[in-house]
């Protein structure tokens, strides 16, 4: 049987995509097409953190920080991985204007 994981799952609302998903929408595509697990992010990062703790058999979540921000950033990405259980970090270059 073939396990199917979404790993790049947006949670709320992205203008820029024209992209509006809350976490029931979220887990009811993800029922109708039988993906086991997403790993979501959003800004901010509590609309993730919220979903992540609620459904945390099937959400795995990633800390949005942008690296212009430093240490700001540095101890958002220590929090949520080492607090909440985050799995990884979303750097998003064009909505954060860096360079890859």
């Amino acid at each position: 049987m073939v396990v199917l994981v979404d790993a790049h799952t947006h949670l709320g609302s992205f203008p820029l995509f024209n992209v509006e998903l809350d976490v029931n929408g979220m887990l009811s595509i993800m029922d109708e097409y039988n993906i086991r697990a997403c790993i979501v992010f959003s800004l901010p990062n509590e609309i993730t953190l919220n979903a992540v703790k609620k459904y945390s058999e099937r959400l795995f979540g990633l800390v949005w920080v942008n690296p212009y921000d430093g240490e700001r950033a540095v101890g958002e990405v220590e929090k949520y991985i080492e607090e909440y259980g985050f799995k990884g970090v979303k750097l998003h270059p064009l909505l954060d204007a860096f360079l890859p």
